[in-house]
């Protein structure tokens, strides 16, 4: 992989939820926000997930859907999307798990040059504009580059595990092919894996 494509891949999964919703960019908490708790909701491989954790990821749909959609309906959406949502930081942290244990690590520098490449691309070159915005959700600049770390790992082993296995394969089938192979190798990873779901 490419180390340009590399970056696409990271900017596009960290910077998606708060920048392209505004989020991080405002320096006011968001309207109708709600408390994150540190209630742990699920354990993998001895590793906390928290609500924060839930409430973060969750953050840029719930408010889409808050414009959308009203009562019931809305209080559907929202339980469906925190589902999916556990699902995914569950998955994301078995993959990271993986990377980790194969002795797998991200250079300081490789971080550092991304965390540039938001302040300028989307903070004007202004690193405290930065500072304050994760400020308000009570996360730090090493918190950020957790995040980056974190996508990129995750965007590493799918390549490693999943798109390399697709060598052959025709184009009409790719995404098919491509889901299978995702499936099946998430799958022997939960399997591997000791999970406890407590919410």
């Amino acid at each position: 992989m490419r180390s340009s494509d590399l970056v696409k891949i990271v900017l596009q999964g960290v910077l998606v939820l708060g920048f392209a919703s505004g989020c991080l960019v405002a320096g006011d908490v968001p309207e109708g926000a709600k408390p994150m708790t540190n209630q742990i909701v699920a354990v993998v491989n001895g590793e906390p997930i928290t609500m924060f954790d839930v409430d973060q990821d969750a953050r840029a749909l719930e408010e889409a859907y808050g414009k959308i959609c009203h009562g019931d309906e809305l209080q559907r959406k929202i339980g469906a999307l925190r589902k999916e949502t556990l699902r995914n930081l569950i998955d994301r942290r078995l993959i990271i798990q993986s990377f980790r244990s194969q002795g797998g690590w991200t250079p300081e520098s490789y971080l550092d040059q991304q965390v540039q490449k938001a302040v300028k691309d989307y903070y004007q070159g202004d690193a405290d504009r930065l500072t304050r915005a994760l400020a308000v959700y009570g996360e730090t600049l090493d918190d950020f580059k957790n995040t980056i770390d974190d996508k990129a790992i995750v965007a590493f082993m799918t390549k490693k595990n999943v798109d390399d296995k697709l060598i052959l394969t025709v184009p009409a089938n790719a995404d098919k092919d491509r889901s299978l192979l995702s499936e099946a190798w998430m799958s022997s990873l939960r399997k591997a894996a000791d999970i406890e779901i407590t919410w």
